[in-house]
């Protein structure tokens, strides 16, 4: 064997030892690498998830094929990852946009991974995804059926039964129509972007701010999202799905004169004992939410109980839309996690009482019905009130509020938390994992055009506080501020050391980083290192900052980016294709440049000069100023 010599790093290249990412796949193609998971250990897939998310934070990265113990190591190690147990996939990061729709279709159960893993890809890659599944030709009627839902798809995936005869069903109706209207459309790519183009920062995006200054529970936000315009069919028939027995129903009512939704689950048509103040317990919060989901405890009435397996189990074989059955998962993931940390078990081990019933299920599952019925790009959660005092919890005596679990899933969540002015709990633990699987970030109202608002009631209505949650949804062109710039003043470290830094940095997750020649105090020569980075990934460039320079603290500014649209095409030089990043704004190129690495890739390969290959490349891309 012949072993060739270490060429050293490349660009675009992280070199893991197992794997070599390519990192500039993004820039080349508009989307990013995908890890393939089989035959990788599940620490392996941990960190191929990780690096890739710090290389492109605002974009989604998908893991396909993974193994249960990789979906449960990339869960527990990465707190916002949507995991399908169904798709065996695992995605870090926000999805664009949808634009188009992709129908996956499929015959039956045995179809479901696959029907799953497709449907989280197209979801991925930036379209709106409709299942359609339990269509298989033995009953023509069903593929019929569905005739609309298949008309109304941009692109149809069809999952082939054992016999591969529905492709040939569904490729046989006559789309003609619809196949000629999309003939007219330009191609697009992920967040609706034309092919190789830069997704427009211009963008409408359909967010939502959640109000927790009175606390949360799943109640609570289930009937603040129907307030709000999510649709209550919906919500039923996803919670139907799970279990036939199980509906929602809402009133309206009020909190100190505020007017609002009640939400009610219940089963066969009889309100739920836990959606009922008072109903036989002896909680003595005095709060409306309902919910005393603590798994582990025994409240002294009667409640389902299950195992997180079984749990898992009904919601994967339940027929719900993949984004409904992956919230419903990682909610109730999230509290397994956290109530065997409460309990110092294995997350297998946990068995619900009350979050495992029937209303906290049709809770769970509502809510996340109700969140993908309003089609939300974006989650804003305010700063979460707990409350405080002693819950009573039947045989276990009393429980501190906020609950270990509470606190397990906030923390988790790296949430903002604050007591708050009521003396019972506030915030469940259902509430807050509902809370931590849909935000995307915490802090105020964002700047947004107000389109509706919803107001979900809890249980009772106590003097100290309006019992409510309150959910503002809108439509915003702005994205947020949370780009950062971090600065710090360093006139003590050896200047060769600059450049293994700042490559480090990159490698953390920075957008940008640079230095300042200053003059300090004394006369002393000195730089400014300066870096440019989101939110996202501030705590692995702080730690770089503080470890591998001399500095010993470092301001911070939120700021706001501009940037023009990009899209990216190719010219070659001599047989050498060479990248070329084309800048518009307004409508119009104001930026045609070739990408540097590329030119020097090209001279190597050419044996020339660097500035003759770059003149050359120029030269090609002349016209696409025009």
């Amino acid at each position: 064997m012949t072993h060739l010599p270490d060429q050293g790093p490349q660009p675009g290249v992280h070199d893991l030892g197992y794997a070599r990412l390519d990192t500039d796949r993004l820039e080349r193609t508009g989307d990013a690498e995908v890890v393939y998971g089989a035959g990788k250990t599940p620490a392996q897939v941990v960190e191929l998830l990780r690096t890739l998310h710090a290389t492109h934070p605002t974009h989604a990265v998908l893991a396909t094929r993974l193994t249960v113990e990789a979906q449960e190591a990339a869960a527990a190690a990465l707190p916002s990852a949507v995991i399908d147990p169904v798709g065996r996939t695992a995605v870090v990061g926000q999805p664009p946009a949808p634009q188009g729709t992709v129908a996956v279709v499929s015959a039956g159960t045995s179809d479901a991974p696959v029907a799953a893993e497709a449907a989280t890809t197209a979801w991925v890659f930036g379209a709106e995804v409709d299942v359609i599944s339990d269509v298989g030709v033995a009953g023509l009627h069903r593929v019929m059926g569905v005739r609309e839902r298949l008309d109304a798809a941009d692109c149809l995936i069809v999952v082939a039964g054992m016999e591969g005869a529905l492709p040939s069903v569904v490729g046989g109706l006559d789309r003609g129509e619809h196949r000629q209207r999309l003939r007219g459309r330009r191609v697009r790519g992920p967040g609706g972007a034309a092919i190789g183009t830069a997704r427009d920062e211009g963008a409408v995006v359909r967010i939502a701010w959640i109000d927790c200054s009175a606390g949360a529970s799943g109640d609570m936000l289930l009937g603040a999202f129907l307030d709000a315009g999510a649709d209550l069919a919906v919500v039923n028939a996803a919670v139907a799905a799970v279990d036939p027995s199980l509906s929602v129903t809402v009133e309206r009512t009020s909190r100190h004169q505020i007017a609002a939704t009640k939400a009610t689950v219940r089963v066969d048509g009889t309100p739920h004992p836990e959606s009922v103040p008072d109903a036989g317990r002896g909680h003595g919060h005095g709060h409306g939410h309902g919910h005393g989901h603590e798994a582990g405890h025994e409240h002294g009435h009667d409640g389902g109980t299950r195992a997180w397996a079984e749990v898992r189990r009904l919601i994967e074989v339940a027929g719900l839309e993949d984004a409904v059955r992956a919230r419903a998962l990682d909610t109730f993931a999230r509290l397994a996690r956290a109530e065997a940390s409460a309990h110092g078990v294995e997350p297998d081990a946990v068995h619900f009482h009350e979050v495992g019933a029937l209303d906290a299920i049709a809770d769970i599952v509502g809510v996340a019905a109700a969140s993908v019925s309003l089609g939300l790009e974006r989650v804003v959660v305010s700063t979460i009130a707990l409350g405080g005092g002693r819950q009573v919890r039947g045989q276990h005596g009393g429980i501190p509020v906020p609950g270990p679990a509470v606190l397990h899933l906030l923390a988790e969540a790296e949430a903002p938390v604050v007591g708050g002015t009521a003396p019972y709990e506030m915030t469940t633990p259902t509430g807050a994992a509902l809370l931590a699987t849909l935000v995307d970030e915490f802090g105020m109202i964002p700047p947004m055009r107000i389109t509706r608002t919803g107001i979900g009631a809890g249980g009772r209505d106590p003097v100290e506080v309006p019992n409510i949650v309150r959910v503002v949804v809108g439509e915003t062109t702005e994205r947020p501020a949370t780009e950062l710039v971090y600065e710090t003043n360093v006139d003590d470290l050896d200047p060769r050391l600059w450049p293994q830094i700042l490559a480090r940095l990159l490698e953390a997750g920075a957008a940008d980083a640079w230095l300042t020649p200053i003059l300090m105090k004394k006369g002393r020569p000195a730089h400014t290192l300066s870096v440019l980075v989101s939110s996202v990934n501030a705590d692995a460039v702080r730690r770089v900052i503080l470890t591998e320079t001399t500095a010993i603290g470092l301001r911070e500014f939120p700021i706001t980016k501009h940037a023009a649209d990009r899209e990216f095409t190719t010219v070659e030089v001599d047989g050498q294709r060479i990248s070329i990043k084309i800048a518009r704004y307004a409508g119009q190129v104001i930026n045609v440049q070739p990408e540097y690495d590329d030119v020097v890739a090209a001279a190597a390969e050419l044996k020339q000069p660097v500035k003759s290959v770059l003149a050359r490349a120029i030269a090609a891309a002349e016209s696409l100023w025009h």
